[in-house]
């Protein structure tokens, strides 16, 4: 965020292209604001209101989703923040919010600032994340202590369970997708391709605008796989990917469980996939092994696709019963209270 802190208003969500920016702190942060004065607080802000003193007292401060890029690309401001926390730790109740690993991060983008970024930050304060595989990564770490609050599901329209597969055989991933991805998302769906080599195939990656050339190269390389392979790419909204997930046949979501950085992420897509009435298959991460009775979860994604083929009915079942369990769990309103007990409101 730029600007001025903004008073959030009961019931107004904002915008963005980040889900766990949406997640974290944009419906959170509305559930709460249907019983305490909620503020969204540029970071910069901090500059010239470090003591918060235009907003009265506040009874909690969360630092909420700080992506890779902004200790990377902003280190100074980083420091700025980190240091904020440390001098204000002791006198008022701040949690830091984590959706991923900075030390993992640290290893993977050759980064090792990430790491002394996040061992100061939970050396400071409380923290709170998504999954119960990230609390034990980062456990060791924090000396004030980590809350495991989920996600909450979109604000998308429940689908209708449907499992008739045509022909054609539709499948989708949706996601944020870049170069650093490529290798371990082609790897998939070349396993894909040539395990259905027979079958025509629509598959369809739902991801952000930029990403158009990259998957038109990888198209190519995947009909030299399979001709009956086809690869499209579709411009990431919440629109859109509702759209292309009623249009599926099946949700395909590998995620690389044998990384720190991969094997703690959280539910979200999977819930996304079964509130859309659609049925998954997805790598064995801790995550979404919770939700293994309404998906198909391992990590040889051709076979759980040809598992759903040869099962249609179990596999309907399993998003009719999916449905009304991810629909409790993951309701906003129940995370907004997960919110509320944390943060002592």
């Amino acid at each position: 965020m730029v600007g001025q802190p903004h008073l959030l208003k009961q019931g107004e969500n904002f915008e963005s292209d980040q889900a766990s920016m949406r997640l974290r702190v944009s419906i959170p942060a509305s559930g709460l604001a249907r019983h305490v004065p909620v503020w969204l607080v540029p970071v910069d802000y901090m500059q010239s209101d470090p003591d918060l003193a235009q907003l009265g007292n506040p009874s909690a401060v969360v630092i909420g989703k700080l992506p890779v890029r902004f200790f990377t690309g902003s280190s100074e401001r980083a420091s700025a923040l980190i240091n904020w926390i440390e001098q204000n730790a002791s006198s008022r109740r701040i949690v830091v919010d984590f959706s991923d690993d900075l030390a993992a991060a640290a290893a993977q983008y050759s980064q090792p600032m990430l790491l002394e970024f996040q061992q100061r930050m939970l050396k400071a304060c409380h923290a709170t994340v998504p999954t119960e595989s990230l609390r034990n990564q980062l456990l060791p770490q924090a000396s004030c202590g980590i809350s495991v609050i989920e996600d909450p599901y979109e604000p998308m329209e429940v689908g209708q369970p449907r499992f008739n597969p045509g022909q054609v055989l539709r499948l989708v991933w949706f996601g944020v997708f870049g170069n650093e991805l490529r290798t371990f998302i082609e790897k998939h769906l070349s396993q894909i391709a040539a395990q259905f080599k027979d079958r025509p195939i629509e598959f369809t990656l739902v991801t952000y605008a930029a990403q158009e050339p990259t998957t038109s190269d990888m198209a190519r390389a995947l009909r030299e796989v399979s001709p009956h392979f086809s690869l499209r790419h579709a411009p990431w909204s919440l629109e859109t990917t509702a759209r292309e997930l009623k249009g599926a046949d099946i949700v395909v979501l590998p995620q690389d469980a044998g990384s720190p950085w991969g094997r703690v992420k959280s539910h979200n897509r999977l819930v996304t996939a079964i509130r859309a009435g659609r049925f998954a298959v997805a790598s064995a991460i801790p995550s979404y092994l919770e939700l293994s009775s309404y998906a198909w979860i391992g990590n040889d994604i051709p076979a759980g696709i040809q598992w759903a083929l040869d099962n249609p009915e179990i596999a309907l079942d399993r998003v009719v019963q999916g449905q009304q369990y991810v629909t409790e769990r993951f309701a906003p309103a129940a995370i907004s209270r997960q919110w509320a007990k944390a943060l002592g409101v």
